[in-house]
């Protein structure tokens, strides 16, 4: 396998109507611009025999709690990272920023008529600790849980021409590979 060193990779996201991930529902959605930052969140839930763990008690350990993936995703419609003849009308198609977010939801947060639920989701980027342990992975396995939508500039018809979206994913493993990793 020939590695390209010119070649970007891209934060793409992958829907699927199954939690092991082997049925795709559509194309997968490839970023238009990285993320600046990613940031993973772990978190631990500890009680005392009363609830809750307070400063004066012993914190026992109650259970873990899904990984949190959060981003902000950039979608723009100035044509600014097109060059040349990408620029040149019927060569190349630039899709709008309403057209990207609609293509964002409908992979990400629309039910599926298929499942009666939000697709299950494979974010993959690079060679990043994606893993249940940190170690390297193909990918998080996750669901998305919320998403914000900031519009950040408009063309003179009103119609948004840049968009930056925060979204937070949370971690979702199939049962069988949890359970794996968990050994």
């Amino acid at each position: 396998m020939a590695l390209d060193l010119f070649k970007l990779a891209k934060l793409t996201i992958a829907a699927f109507t199954d939690s092991k991930r082997e049925k795709k529902s559509g194309d997968p959605l490839e970023v238009q611009y990285n993320p600046e930052t990613l940031s993973l969140k772990y978190e631990t839930v500890f009680q005392n025999k009363q609830g809750i763990a307070t400063s004066s008690a012993q914190a026992r350990f109650s259970h873990s709690r899904s990984k949190q993936l959060d981003v902000k995703l950039v979608f723009d419609g100035t044509e600014v990272g097109y060059y040349g003849v990408q620029l040149i009308p019927r060569l190349t198609h630039v899709p709008t920023v309403a057209k990207r977010v609609q293509a964002f939801f409908d992979s990400c947060y629309r039910l599926d008529g298929e499942i009666h639920e939000p697709a299950y989701l494979r974010l993959s980027w690079g060679r990043l600790p994606w893993g249940h342990t940190g170690e390297l992975a193909t990918g998080f396995d996750c669901r998305l849980q919320s998403a914000d939508i900031k519009y950040t500039a408009f063309n003179r018809d009103g119609s948004p021409l840049q968009a930056e979206l925060d979204a937070v994913f949370v971690e979702d493993l199939d049962p069988e590979k949890k359970s794996s990793l968990d050994r």
